[in-house]
């Protein structure tokens, strides 16, 4: 039970802050090279994501105990949640790594005295967190699966 409920808190707190996120890298204009709306759905998205954090490690915990037959395919739905989050922003955190705006080449020229901490904000939010997010969901269904298969009575 506690799987589930883990596995609906992640999900959850994921489509939020993957909304705010796609609020603050596609509904902004990046007039004079304003990174304003991205760094806001970074702000905006970090409660939901801290809680997703947990909950992934939570559900990571829950895996690693092979005493207890856990339903861990329950992860399958964050983990894709978390891939397409990663995937629909990558335009915004792959511009603040090349570029060092999310707004993209065209607007380099335009510098801000808090982009390092700007990007610094982009970055953890719409790429490190849902990586770490992603990395712990995998590690999960790894192990549920190596536990899983050592588990399993050789057939005679």
């Amino acid at each position: 039970m506690a799987v589930l409920v883990t596995s609906i808190a992640v999900t959850v707190s994921l489509a939020l802050s993957w909304f705010l996120q796609i609020l603050g890298s596609l509904t902004g204009t990046c007039t004079q090279g304003d990174n304003g709306p991205a760094v806001n759905g970074a702000v905006f998205s970090a409660a939901p994501l801290a809680v997703a954090v947990a909950g992934s490690a939570i559900f990571f915990r829950t895996a690693k105990r092979s005493e207890t037959e856990q339903p861990v395919f329950l992860g399958l739905l964050p983990l894709a949640l978390v891939a397409a989050m990663l995937i629909t922003t990558r335009e915004t955190w792959l511009n603040v790594i090349r570029y060092g705006t999310p707004c993209g080449a065209d607007y380099q020229s335009y510098g801000t005295s808090l982009v390092a901490q700007e990007n610094a904000l982009i970055l953890i939010s719409y790429f490190l967190v849902p990586a770490l997010i992603c990395s712990l969901l995998l590690a999960a269904l790894a192990i549920s699966k190596l536990d899983h298969a050592s588990n399993r009575k050789p057939s005679s």
